[in-house]
């Protein structure tokens, strides 16, 4: 790992492919010389008021017009609150255990556990200076191939030095198979026959549509909810289950080691190409403390923000519990009713409401006119009356059905509601943080 204070920026990336079986061969014969990481101790949260543009560029100078220009775009930028685990929450909802296994199962408890600030400068420098190559003889310690500054110094690391400032593993993880062999690809994983296992019902899996409502294990939509968070970088807490999220549980649920450094830097490489809102804010703040740049107890940063608990209130917004006489419990996974289906229901009822009107029992015309040859004006008076008794009463049996289709209609119209209604909740919520930080 090599650090230089005020070096030139970052280097041109090589245009070549790499296999992630190529990473994995590739590592067994790699000689590993490395430096000790710095074990982040409890952060201090620190409260400042939203700061001027002003104030944050004069920490942000940059020598070239590459650098310059990018950094002008990533400025424009969100940096992206984070979640992290309520502990109060999984025990309230008994999966606590649960989800710290399939956390400690895949290697990622640093990203899970990470309850570090982000701050705006580290932030913005890390993403306008970051670079991932992958040359196609990359292993897990081919050198400087993970590029980036904090605090004025330039880095260059292999992926198993970015894992070990990222706190993801020990020196004495180095050698051991399961480092050695943790996933840097897809390899075999196949979404349709995984979804298949994993959620309820037997819909096709579609990495834009197929909901996380519907994975089978409470646990498994909570990670989910993290990974939506902090991962792909989405604002709200949208159900959508992409293929990557739906690797990394899959990988949980089977004890798959995946490398954290390498799923890391490609994600965030994905974020520069994409320009999404910045993620990993936390995760860069440790960065800075591993490589003693930063003391928490004593700098001049402007914090973006700290994370903000995946607690009970947040999934209940989320429509992912439910709270029924004071016990909060998962709701059951289950397809919500898109709105297409929803109008034809509608529309299926009102036609419904036609037939039967036009399919009442009419009396049969000869009848009635064999029967008025035999009887005389008051038994036509007391057949009349039961014919109208006879067709009040169906009428009415008509209403019933109708009262209750169109009830259950409205119950789920509601449902519908109440999702949107925790949207535009959560994009009111960003919107007041986007003013308050500006």
């Amino acid at each position: 790992m090599a650090r230089t204070k005020n070096a030139r920026g970052p280097k041109t990336p090589k245009n070549s492919t790499i296999t992630p079986e190529a990473i994995i061969n590739n590592a067994h014969s790699s000689k590993r010389t490395r430096g000790q990481a710095v074990k982040v101790s409890p952060v201090k949260r620190l409260e400042c008021l939203p700061p001027s543009e002003s104030n944050i560029q004069t920490y942000l100078n940059f020598p070239t017009k590459l650098l310059k220009d990018r950094y002008s775009v990533i400025s424009q930028c969100d940096i992206l609150q984070g979640r992290s685990l309520d502990v109060s929450t999984l025990e309230t909802l008994r999966i606590r255990k649960e989800v710290e296994d399939l956390i400690e199962q895949i290697g990622w408890k640093s990203f899970f556990h990470n309850d570090c600030p982000a701050f705006i400068e580290l932030t913005r420098e890390f993403y306008t200076t970051f670079e991932f190559d992958t040359p196609a003889d990359l292993s897990l310690d081919t050198p400087g191939v993970i590029r980036y500054r904090l605090m004025g110094y330039d880095i260059e690391e292999s992926i198993t030095d970015f894992n070990l400032s990222l706190g993801a593993i020990s020196k004495d993880d180095l050698h051991v198979d399961w480092y050695i062999n943790s996933k840097v690809g897809y390899g075999d994983f196949v979404p349709n026959h995984v979804w298949v296992d994993m959620a309820v019902g037997k819909t096709t899996y579609d990495p834009s549509q197929s909901p996380s409502t519907l994975l089978k294990k409470p646990e498994w939509q909570y990670l989910h909810r993290l990974l939506s968070f902090n991962y792909i970088a989405r604002k709200s807490g949208t159900t959508t289950c992409s293929k990557v999220e739906l690797y990394v549980i899959w990988a949980m649920v089977n004890s798959v080691k995946l490398n954290l450094g390498y799923w890391l830097a490609l994600q965030i490489k994905k974020v520069l190409e994409k320009r999404k809102g910045l993620i990993l804010g936390s995760m860069i703040t440790r960065l800075a403390i591993s490589h003693g740049l930063l003391d928490l107890e004593n700098h001049s940063l402007h914090k973006a923000h700290d994370n903000k608990p995946l607690d009970e209130k947040s999934l209940i917004r989320m429509g992912i519990v439910e709270k029924k006489d004071g016990v909060l419990k998962f709701v059951p996974p289950s397809t919500p009713m898109p709105p297409v289906e929803l109008h034809r229901q509608i529309k299926r009822a009102r036609l419904e409401k036609s037939d039967i009107l036009d399919n009442l029992d009419a009396p049969d015309q000869s009848s009635l006119d064999q029967s008025a040859s035999n009887t005389t004006g008051s038994d036509v008076m007391q057949m009349v009356d039961g014919i109208v008794v006879e067709l009040r009463q169906k009428i009415d049996d008509v209403a019933k059905d109708l009262l209750k289709k169109f009830d259950e209609i409205a119950k789920d119209m509601m449902l519908k509601v109440e999702e949107i209604a925790v949207v535009q909740a959560e994009m009111q919520s960003d919107l007041k943080a986007e003013i308050r930080f500006y």
